[in-house]
């Protein structure tokens, strides 16, 4: 298992033909997609509250779609002082240990659509999913 922003090191690490989840954690929701089982079509699934529940609410949906891989988005282009993005990178290595799979740190520049969390993490990892697809399968 890893966490990494490097792609070539998370394909190495990661099962790639299986289903993924896709995150975009912000301060009060989290919005969650999944892809098919191919890996390759990202989906809307959910919206949940950041909150002390969050990490059982996903397994549970992660153990019911059997997910093999996950995609956290992270907010690089923007400058913060407020340890935002170690804060997701956190998340992401305890959903990794919780979940004993690999997770990408993708860029989610651009992906804030109307506050619609479930859709931001659905274009999240389709970009992820096309870089996978396209170059590593």
């Amino acid at each position: 298992m890893v966490v990494s922003y490097n792609m070539p090191e998370f394909i190495q690490n990661a099962k790639v033909k299986c289903c993924f989840i896709g995150i975009d954690m912000g301060k009060k929701n989290i919005g969650i997609s999944f892809s098919d089982r191919s890996g390759k079509f990202a989906y809307p699934h959910s919206i949940i509250k950041n909150d002390v529940f969050k990490l059982s609410i996903i397994k549970s949906l992660c153990d019911e779609l059997s997910v093999g891989s996950g995609v956290v988005g992270v907010p690089l282009s923007h400058f913060r002082n407020d340890n935002w993005i170690p804060t997701i990178e956190n998340f992401a290595k305890k959903l990794s240990n919780i979940l004993g799979i690999s997770i990408f740190l993708q860029d989610e520049s651009g992906t804030t659509y109307n506050n619609k969390d479930d859709i931001s993490a659905t274009v999240i990892l389709q970009r992820a999913l096309d870089i996978i697809n396209n170059l590593y399968v």
